[in-house]
């Protein structure tokens, strides 16, 4: 059992801090004085008056929107990166990740989940800058490449060439969790409190903004009305077991409330996977940070995953009393049944395509007639009129 998540380090410092504003001096046109001969005309002097207030506050709020726009442009400046602040090995690495991310864009083979370790976390902003000078890469890589990124560690992960092994077996756990949540929902009791809880998919995750923390998951399940999940799963293939702890890790830190469950399958490079018969193994764990939790022989023959875990902790205390007993149920036989599909699949997909023979063209004689009309003659009938 994991102890409840720290808090983040990162924190709002500069962005409270109220900036002071220095107004220019403004000349205000003297008013009339009360011992002057000619009797006072009090409207005369009441408009007059009204002038110098309005003229007053579009002076301020001229002077205002100076200062803000002063604001922005330093808020801008800054996030502009130099390249000389960048270390010269994390600029190495950030032309790696460039030309990895330009080649995906470009359609061309890459590395499954192509890792980057930067020295500064400031290298990573400095790579976005780059991804913005060619066309349509900046968009591509934030709306359409999955990556998981952490400021705190400074480690990029793409996700790239994802394998059919992989997205099958990811669709089917997140089939059966929603199932799962609808026989759940089947009890009166819990039926309205099933309802809150809602398939997230791979949405991202950040905390801080996307330049501090962001996670891709392949599923999450989210309650309605909070920012983060509740429930996320991974299923690791092409992945080394060490980038599967730190992910746990992750999601511990930056999340207040998170239980994740993880699939790790053994990988095989294409060679080894298109053999006939071979079949890949895998592991299954559930981890979380709920403090009041604890297994028990939750890993026979199903996965048991308890349903309260899947509510926020300050909500629990208002969950009816058959929560306690209600859980979802991931069995192992469905796991390995999908896993078996995936490979049929998969190897289908890395074997060599078949050469099919094309069939032989079709000779004969194509010619226009007197009246214009265009006739085709086969070779066949040429054969037969031969032979006649």
């Amino acid at each position: 059992m994991a102890s409840p998540p720290a808090s983040s380090p990162i924190s709002d410092r500069g962005h409270n801090q109220k900036r002071p504003r220095t107004l220019a001096p403004t000349s205000i046109p003297s008013l009339p004085s009360p011992n002057q001969s000619d009797p006072p005309d009090t409207d005369s002097a009441l408009e007059n008056n009204c002038k110098i207030i309005d003229s007053v506050s579009e002076t301020i709020d001229s002077a205002s929107k100076t200062i803000d726009s002063a604001s922005t442009t330093i808020d801008s400046a800054s996030t502009t990166i130099d390249s000389a602040s960048i270390p010269k090995n994390d600029r190495k690495i950030v032309d790696e990740a460039f030309q990895t991310i330009k080649a995906s864009f470009d359609g061309k083979p890459t590395q499954s989940y192509p890792t980057f370790q930067f020295e500064n976390p400031s290298s990573f902003q400095f790579l976005q800058n780059q991804l913005k000078n060619t066309v349509g890469l900046s968009q591509f890589f934030n709306n359409q490449v999955r990556f998981d990124w952490n400021a705190k560690t400074g480690n990029l992960v793409l996700r790239l060439m994802l394998t059919f092994v992989h997205e099958h077996v990811q669709n089917m756990v997140a089939g059966i969790l929603e199932k799962e949540i609808r026989r759940i929902g089947e009890d009166p009791d819990l039926k309205s409190v099933c309802e809150k809880i809602l398939p997230g998919g791979q949405a991202d995750i950040t905390k801080g903004g996307a330049k501090y923390f962001r996670k891709t998951p392949d599923g999450q399940l989210v309650f309605k009305g909070t920012r983060h999940p509740t429930f996320v799963f991974e299923v690791a293939y092409s992945e080394e077991e060490k980038h599967i702890l730190d992910k746990v890790e992750d999601y511990f830190y930056n999340l207040r409330n998170c239980t994740v469950l993880s699939l790790d399958l053994s990988y095989a490079p294409p060679s080894t996977r298109t053999a006939e018969g071979h079949a890949h193994d895998g592991a299954v764990s559930l981890s979380t940070s709920s403090p009041v939790y604890k297994g028990e022989n939750i890993f026979i023959g199903e996965v048991e995953i308890p349903f309260q875990l899947l509510i926020p902790w300050e909500q629990r205390k208002d969950l009816p009393k058959s929560a306690d007993a209600a859980r979802v149920c991931i069995p192992f036989a469905e796991l390995t049944e999908y896993l078996s599909t995936g490979e049929e699949e998969q190897r289908l997909r890395d074997s060599p395509p078949e050469l099919s023979t094309p069939p032989p063209p079709v000779m004969g004689l194509i010619y226009r007639k007197r009246n214009g009309d265009i006739r085709e003659v086969l070779a066949s009938d040429i054969k037969r009129r031969k032979k006649q």
